[in-house]
C-alpha cells in the first residue's frame, strides 16, 4: 500500500514517517505494469494532463518505467 499524492509537503511528511509514496506518474506506471493501460494509452492521458496544466518532469511514461 502506498500514499498517493503530488503535494510536496504531504510527500515530505510521509517520507519522514516512513510511509511509501507515489504520485500521478507512479500510478500511471503501475497501470501500465499491470497491463490495465498500454504505454500509448498512458502517454495519451499524460499528454492530456499536461495540456490541462499538470506539471510533469517527463513527456512519456516510458521515462518513468525505465528510470
Amino acid at each position: 500500500m502506498r500514499f498517493a499524492t503530488d503535494d510536496w509537503d504531504a510527500r515530505r511528511v510521509a517520507q519522514r514517517l516512513g510511509i511509501p509514496i507515489t504520485g500521478t506518474l507512479g500510478i500511471l506506471a503501475i497501470l501500465v505494469k499491470d497491463e490495465t493501460l498500454t504505454v500509448t494509452e498512458a502517454d495519451a492521458l499524460l499528454a492530456r494532463m499536461i495540456a490541462a496544466g499538470f506539471h510533469a518532469p517527463v513527456q512519456s511514461i516510458k521515462n518513468v518505467l525505465t528510470g
